[in-house]
């Protein structure tokens, strides 16, 4: 048995319109299902200050204006003392976690937001669904943690 390449079926303009679409959606279908599951964006505290590069506040900025979800972790215990406001966490989905992992109602906070030299602020405000903060002790705010 012989084979020609002349004798595969030729397809019409129409099918290959078709098979084009499909092909092209399903390439669409996987980088829309791979985009939807990926994870949070983390930013990481390292500094105690009240601005700047790797700060609290440096981080909710970036987290506000980022796409999908967010976490802020902090590098190591730390207590940072605001001289005004922090920005509201105001995108959908931004988590704060100044815990070190563990999880129970009689251990300290490991990260301090000190408002003592805030003036008239508030500690946290979360403007937004599904924002979490856990493992942060609030404290010295002349409004609300």
């Amino acid at each position: 048995m012989s084979s020609d390449i002349n004798s595969f079926p030729s397809y019409s303009d129409s099918v290959k319109f078709w098979i084009a679409t499909v092909s092209v959606i399903a390439v669409v279908a996987v980088v829309c299902l791979s985009a939807s599951a990926q994870s949070p964006n983390e930013w990481i505290v390292e500094s105690n200050s009240d601005a700047g590069p790797d700060t609290l506040r440096d981080a909710i900025l970036a987290a506000n204006i980022s796409d999908g979800d967010d976490v802020i972790r902090f590098v190591s215990p730390m207590t940072i003392r605001l001289r005004s406001s922090l920005p509201p966490l105001a995108d959908d989905g931004i988590t704060v976690d100044g815990s070190s992992g563990d999880a129970a109602a009689d251990i300290a906070p490991q990260v301090w937001l000190d408002g003592a030299a805030a003036g008239d602020a508030a500690g946290l405000e979360l403007n937004a669904a599904r924002g979490v903060v856990h493992g942060l002790g609030v404290i010295g705010f002349a409004r609300y943690g």
